[in-house]
Protein backbone atom coordinates (compact mmCIF):
# COMPACT_ATOMS: atom_id res chain seq x y z
CA UNK A 1 0.00 0.00 0.00
CA UNK A 2 1.35 3.56 -0.97
CA UNK A 3 1.56 5.78 2.09
CA UNK A 4 -0.47 8.70 2.52
CA UNK A 5 0.75 11.76 1.08
CA UNK A 6 1.28 14.03 4.05
CA UNK A 7 3.26 11.04 5.86
CA UNK A 8 5.60 10.95 2.67
CA UNK A 9 6.72 14.42 3.27
CA UNK A 10 7.32 14.23 7.12
CA UNK A 11 9.14 10.83 6.42
CA UNK A 12 11.53 12.88 3.76
CA UNK A 13 12.06 15.50 6.16
CA UNK A 14 12.68 13.71 9.16
CA UNK A 15 15.37 11.54 6.64
CA UNK A 16 17.27 15.45 5.19
CA UNK A 17 17.44 15.92 8.53
CA UNK A 18 19.35 12.56 10.06
CA UNK A 19 21.28 11.86 6.50
CA UNK A 20 24.43 13.79 5.79
CA UNK A 21 25.47 14.96 2.70
CA UNK A 22 29.19 13.51 2.19
CA UNK A 23 31.56 16.66 1.57
CA UNK A 24 29.29 19.06 2.67
CA UNK A 25 30.51 21.58 5.47
CA UNK A 26 28.02 23.89 5.54
CA UNK A 27 25.29 24.42 7.92
CA UNK A 28 22.51 21.87 7.37
CA UNK A 29 19.77 23.44 9.22
CA UNK A 30 19.81 26.45 6.54
CA UNK A 31 18.30 23.54 4.51
CA UNK A 32 16.57 21.86 6.91
CA UNK A 33 14.60 24.86 8.20
CA UNK A 34 14.34 25.71 4.49
CA UNK A 35 12.01 22.43 4.40
CA UNK A 36 9.92 22.90 7.44
CA UNK A 37 9.11 26.59 6.08
CA UNK A 38 7.89 25.00 3.19
CA UNK A 39 5.56 22.20 4.37
CA UNK A 40 4.44 24.42 7.59
CA UNK A 41 3.70 27.37 4.96
CA UNK A 42 2.75 25.54 1.25
CA UNK A 43 -0.99 25.11 0.64
CA UNK A 44 -2.05 21.90 0.92
CA UNK A 45 -2.54 20.94 -2.97
CA UNK A 46 1.31 21.83 -3.43
CA UNK A 47 2.44 19.84 -1.11
CA UNK A 48 0.09 16.70 -2.26
CA UNK A 49 1.22 16.78 -5.71
CA UNK A 50 4.73 16.97 -4.70
CA UNK A 51 4.71 14.10 -2.53
CA UNK A 52 2.86 12.02 -4.93
CA UNK A 53 5.40 12.64 -7.94
CA UNK A 54 7.96 11.45 -5.15
CA UNK A 55 6.16 8.67 -4.56
CA UNK A 56 8.74 5.28 -6.26
CA UNK A 57 5.17 3.01 -6.04
CA UNK A 58 5.38 2.77 -10.34
CA UNK A 59 8.43 5.41 -10.83
CA UNK A 60 11.15 4.22 -13.73
CA UNK A 61 14.12 2.54 -12.73
CA UNK A 62 12.29 2.09 -9.13
CA UNK A 63 15.09 1.37 -6.60
CA UNK A 64 14.95 -1.88 -5.19
CA UNK A 65 15.85 -1.10 -1.79
CA UNK A 66 13.95 1.00 0.40
CA UNK A 67 17.17 3.51 1.36
CA UNK A 68 17.88 3.83 -2.25
CA UNK A 69 13.90 5.01 -2.61
CA UNK A 70 14.79 7.44 0.52
CA UNK A 71 17.33 8.40 -1.10
CA UNK A 72 15.69 9.37 -4.36
CA UNK A 73 12.39 10.97 -2.96
CA UNK A 74 15.21 12.99 -0.78
CA UNK A 75 16.47 14.78 -4.59
CA UNK A 76 12.98 15.21 -5.55
CA UNK A 77 11.88 17.20 -2.71
CA UNK A 78 15.40 19.46 -2.42
CA UNK A 79 14.97 20.02 -6.12
CA UNK A 80 10.94 21.21 -6.58
CA UNK A 81 10.42 22.69 -3.08
CA UNK A 82 14.37 24.00 -2.12
CA UNK A 83 16.04 24.52 -5.43
CA UNK A 84 13.72 25.00 -8.06
CA UNK A 85 10.14 25.75 -6.51
CA UNK A 86 8.14 26.57 -9.92
CA UNK A 87 5.62 24.27 -9.37
CA UNK A 88 4.85 24.18 -13.56
CA UNK A 89 8.36 22.01 -13.39
CA UNK A 90 7.90 19.65 -10.95
CA UNK A 91 7.01 16.94 -13.01
CA UNK A 92 9.82 17.25 -15.43
CA UNK A 93 12.08 17.45 -12.73
CA UNK A 94 10.70 14.38 -10.81
CA UNK A 95 10.95 12.74 -14.07
CA UNK A 96 14.33 13.55 -14.77
CA UNK A 97 15.68 12.18 -10.83
CA UNK A 98 13.21 9.05 -10.86
CA UNK A 99 15.85 8.75 -14.91
CA UNK A 100 18.88 9.81 -13.96
CA UNK A 101 21.57 7.08 -13.75
CA UNK A 102 23.72 8.22 -10.64
CA UNK A 103 23.07 6.37 -8.07
CA UNK A 104 20.33 7.76 -5.70
CA UNK A 105 22.96 8.08 -2.86
CA UNK A 106 24.56 10.13 -5.37
CA UNK A 107 22.10 12.25 -6.50
CA UNK A 108 21.47 13.33 -2.74
CA UNK A 109 24.97 14.37 -2.38
CA UNK A 110 24.42 16.37 -5.09
CA UNK A 111 21.19 18.15 -4.58
CA UNK A 112 22.04 19.07 -0.69
CA UNK A 113 24.75 21.71 -1.34
CA UNK A 114 23.09 23.29 -4.41
CA UNK A 115 19.67 23.22 -2.02
CA UNK A 116 22.22 25.21 0.39
CA UNK A 117 22.97 27.25 -2.37
CA UNK A 118 19.91 28.19 -3.56
CA UNK A 119 18.43 28.91 -0.12
CA UNK A 120 21.96 31.31 0.65
CA UNK A 121 20.68 33.26 -2.38
CA UNK A 122 17.25 33.33 -2.09
CA UNK A 123 15.58 33.72 1.52
CA UNK A 124 18.65 34.23 3.12
CA UNK A 125 20.56 35.92 0.76
CA UNK A 126 19.12 39.72 2.05
CA UNK A 127 19.50 38.99 6.11
CA UNK A 128 23.55 37.68 5.40
CA UNK A 129 24.18 40.97 3.53
CA UNK A 130 22.90 42.43 6.33
CA UNK A 131 24.80 40.84 8.34
CA UNK A 132 27.96 41.08 6.23
CA UNK A 133 27.61 45.20 6.73
CA UNK A 134 26.65 45.18 10.41
CA UNK A 135 29.07 42.84 11.33
CA UNK A 136 31.87 41.92 8.86
CA UNK A 137 34.71 40.30 10.70
CA UNK A 138 31.78 37.50 12.04
CA UNK A 139 30.30 37.07 8.40
CA UNK A 140 33.62 36.40 7.12
CA UNK A 141 34.14 33.89 9.80
CA UNK A 142 31.53 32.07 8.70
CA UNK A 143 31.10 32.35 5.12
CA UNK A 144 33.80 32.62 2.28
CA UNK A 145 33.49 35.35 -0.20
CA UNK A 146 34.73 35.63 -3.58
CA UNK A 147 34.54 39.56 -5.21
CA UNK A 148 34.75 40.40 -8.94
CA UNK A 149 36.01 43.40 -9.61
CA UNK A 150 35.90 46.22 -12.60
CA UNK A 151 38.82 48.07 -14.29
CA UNK A 152 37.65 51.55 -13.26
CA UNK A 153 37.48 53.18 -9.20
CA UNK A 154 34.34 54.03 -8.58
CA UNK A 155 30.67 52.95 -6.72
CA UNK A 156 29.04 50.21 -8.30
CA UNK A 157 26.25 47.94 -7.89
CA UNK A 158 27.50 44.26 -6.98
CA UNK A 159 25.12 41.04 -6.90
CA UNK A 160 25.41 39.36 -3.65
CA UNK A 161 24.57 35.63 -4.05
CA UNK A 162 26.14 32.06 -3.59
CA UNK A 163 27.57 29.50 -5.67
CA UNK A 164 29.77 26.31 -4.68
CA UNK A 165 29.44 27.43 -0.86
CA UNK A 166 30.86 30.59 -1.44
CA UNK A 167 29.29 34.16 -1.64
CA UNK A 168 30.20 35.84 -4.82
CA UNK A 169 29.88 39.20 -4.78
CA UNK A 170 30.30 40.63 -8.58
CA UNK A 171 30.67 44.08 -9.84
CA UNK A 172 27.78 45.17 -12.15
CA UNK A 173 25.62 42.65 -10.98
CA UNK A 174 25.80 40.91 -14.27
CA UNK A 175 23.82 37.62 -13.38
CA UNK A 176 20.83 40.21 -12.33
CA UNK A 177 20.45 38.64 -8.73
CA UNK A 178 17.68 40.34 -6.55
CA UNK A 179 19.91 40.76 -3.31
CA UNK A 180 22.51 43.47 -3.94
CA UNK A 181 25.16 46.10 -2.23
CA UNK A 182 26.96 49.08 -3.06
CA UNK A 183 30.44 49.15 -3.11
CA UNK A 184 33.40 51.49 -4.15
CA UNK A 185 35.83 48.97 -6.50
CA UNK A 186 39.56 49.41 -6.28
CA UNK A 187 40.81 48.16 -9.89
CA UNK A 188 43.83 46.17 -9.89
CA UNK A 189 46.98 47.71 -11.36
CA UNK A 190 49.89 45.97 -12.86
CA UNK A 191 53.37 46.67 -10.86
CA UNK A 192 55.34 47.35 -14.28
CA UNK A 193 53.11 50.36 -14.61
CA UNK A 194 53.60 52.08 -11.36
CA UNK A 195 57.30 50.44 -10.83
CA UNK A 196 58.70 53.77 -11.20
CA UNK A 197 56.71 55.70 -8.61
CA UNK A 198 56.10 53.56 -5.96
CA UNK A 199 55.68 56.50 -3.80
CA UNK A 200 53.05 58.30 -4.96
CA UNK A 201 50.69 55.93 -6.08
CA UNK A 202 46.93 57.13 -7.22
CA UNK A 203 44.88 55.12 -4.66
CA UNK A 204 41.18 55.13 -4.50
CA UNK A 205 39.74 57.40 -1.70
CA UNK A 206 36.34 56.81 0.42
CA UNK A 207 35.88 60.38 0.56
CA UNK A 208 35.22 60.91 -3.64
CA UNK A 209 32.32 58.88 -2.83
CA UNK A 210 30.90 59.56 0.70
CA UNK A 211 27.54 57.59 -0.28
CA UNK A 212 29.32 54.17 0.17
CA UNK A 213 30.19 52.69 3.58
CA UNK A 214 32.04 49.33 1.17
CA UNK A 215 35.20 49.31 -0.27
CA UNK A 216 35.92 45.96 -2.46
CA UNK A 217 38.07 45.03 -4.84
CA UNK A 218 38.84 41.66 -6.94
CA UNK A 219 40.40 38.92 -5.20
CA UNK A 220 44.19 38.53 -5.04
CA UNK A 221 46.46 35.33 -5.26
CA UNK A 222 50.03 37.42 -5.55
CA UNK A 223 49.09 41.10 -5.96
CA UNK A 224 49.63 43.45 -2.77
CA UNK A 225 46.68 45.34 -0.87
CA UNK A 226 48.10 49.19 -0.58
CA UNK A 227 45.84 51.13 2.07
CA UNK A 228 45.65 53.73 4.67
CA UNK A 229 43.33 55.03 7.35
CA UNK A 230 43.12 58.52 8.39
CA UNK A 231 44.05 58.80 12.08
CA UNK A 232 39.96 59.47 12.72
CA UNK A 233 39.01 56.66 10.98
CA UNK A 234 36.61 58.80 8.67
CA UNK A 235 38.97 57.94 5.48
CA UNK A 236 40.33 55.37 3.63
CA UNK A 237 42.73 55.25 0.38
CA UNK A 238 43.82 51.87 -1.20
CA UNK A 239 45.45 50.50 -4.39
CA UNK A 240 45.34 46.43 -5.51
CA UNK A 241 48.61 46.67 -7.12
CA UNK A 242 49.46 43.03 -9.57
CA UNK A 243 52.59 41.87 -9.99
CA UNK A 244 51.61 40.36 -13.43
CA UNK A 245 52.53 37.06 -14.51
CA UNK A 246 48.50 36.09 -15.36
CA UNK A 247 46.89 34.79 -17.74
CA UNK A 248 48.24 35.30 -21.03
CA UNK A 249 51.28 37.56 -19.51
CA UNK A 250 54.81 37.11 -18.65
CA UNK A 251 56.39 38.82 -15.62
CA UNK A 252 59.70 39.03 -13.56
CA UNK A 253 57.64 40.05 -10.57
CA UNK A 254 56.77 37.16 -7.64
CA UNK A 255 53.92 38.56 -5.46
CA UNK A 256 56.64 38.48 -2.38
CA UNK A 257 59.39 40.85 -4.34
CA UNK A 258 56.26 43.39 -4.95
CA UNK A 259 54.97 42.79 -1.43
CA UNK A 260 58.56 43.88 -0.09
CA UNK A 261 59.26 46.87 -2.65
CA UNK A 262 55.66 48.55 -1.68
CA UNK A 263 56.65 47.87 2.17
CA UNK A 264 59.72 49.21 2.07
CA UNK A 265 58.89 52.11 -0.70
CA UNK A 266 55.73 52.26 -0.88
CA UNK A 267 53.11 55.49 -0.71
CA UNK A 268 49.64 57.65 -1.85
CA UNK A 269 50.30 60.63 -4.01
CA UNK A 270 46.81 61.40 -2.52
CA UNK A 271 46.62 60.08 0.82
CA UNK A 272 44.69 61.03 3.83
CA UNK A 273 47.34 61.28 6.40
CA UNK A 274 47.46 57.93 7.72
CA UNK A 275 49.91 55.12 7.98
CA UNK A 276 50.97 53.99 4.80
CA UNK A 277 50.30 49.61 4.69
CA UNK A 278 51.37 47.65 2.42
CA UNK A 279 49.89 43.24 2.78
CA UNK A 280 50.59 41.58 0.15
CA UNK A 281 52.39 37.95 0.11
CA UNK A 282 55.22 36.96 2.17
CA UNK A 283 57.19 33.99 2.55
CA UNK A 284 58.01 34.49 6.74
CA UNK A 285 55.17 33.80 8.62
CA UNK A 286 56.18 37.07 10.66
CA UNK A 287 56.00 39.69 8.26
CA UNK A 288 53.00 41.64 7.65
CA UNK A 289 50.94 39.77 5.27
CA UNK A 290 49.40 36.80 3.76
CA UNK A 291 51.41 33.39 3.46
CA UNK A 292 52.55 31.37 0.69
CA UNK A 293 49.86 28.81 1.32
CA UNK A 294 47.03 31.10 0.61
CA UNK A 295 45.18 30.13 -2.58
CA UNK A 296 43.22 33.01 -2.27
CA UNK A 297 42.76 36.45 -0.09
CA UNK A 298 39.92 38.66 -0.45
CA UNK A 299 39.89 42.26 1.17
CA UNK A 300 36.73 43.78 2.69
CA UNK A 301 36.94 47.13 3.98
CA UNK A 302 33.81 48.45 5.15
CA UNK A 303 33.21 51.85 7.25
CA UNK A 304 30.33 51.72 10.45
CA UNK A 305 30.04 53.61 13.44
CA UNK A 306 33.62 53.91 14.34
CA UNK A 307 35.24 54.35 11.18
CA UNK A 308 36.78 51.93 8.61
CA UNK A 309 37.65 49.08 9.31
CA UNK A 310 39.82 46.03 6.81
CA UNK A 311 39.42 42.81 6.79
CA UNK A 312 41.45 40.19 5.03
CA UNK A 313 39.58 36.34 4.13
CA UNK A 314 42.79 33.99 3.72
CA UNK A 315 41.78 30.93 2.07
CA UNK A 316 44.15 27.78 2.70
CA UNK A 317 43.94 23.80 1.74
CA UNK A 318 42.28 23.26 5.30
CA UNK A 319 39.67 26.16 5.21
CA UNK A 320 39.84 29.99 5.34
CA UNK A 321 40.18 32.29 8.48
CA UNK A 322 40.05 36.35 8.98
CA UNK A 323 42.34 38.74 9.80
CA UNK A 324 41.56 42.45 10.69
CA UNK A 325 44.99 43.95 8.94
CA UNK A 326 44.17 47.68 9.66
CA UNK A 327 45.23 47.06 13.26
CA UNK A 328 48.46 45.59 12.85
CA UNK A 329 51.90 46.89 12.03
CA UNK A 330 53.28 47.26 8.72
Amino acid sequence: MAKDWNQRLTDTIAFIKKTASPGFTGDRHVVTTALDDWNQTAPVDQRKQLSELMSQEKAPNRPGKGPDRAYRRAAILLKCAVIDPDRAKWPGESNAVNKDKVSPADLYKLSFPTAYDAVCSGAKAGPNRDFLLASPREFLEKYKVSVTGRPKAGPFEYGFAMDGGTYKITAGNPGQTPTKLKAINVPAVLFDTVERSLDSLTGTRSTDYDDCSVMLTTQFTGCTYCFMVSADRSSLVAAHIDPGGGVGRTSTHTGESVSKALRDNGGFRNGNGGVFRAYGRVSDKSQYGYPLTATQMIITALKGKNGWKVFAQIAEANGFRVERIDKQAG
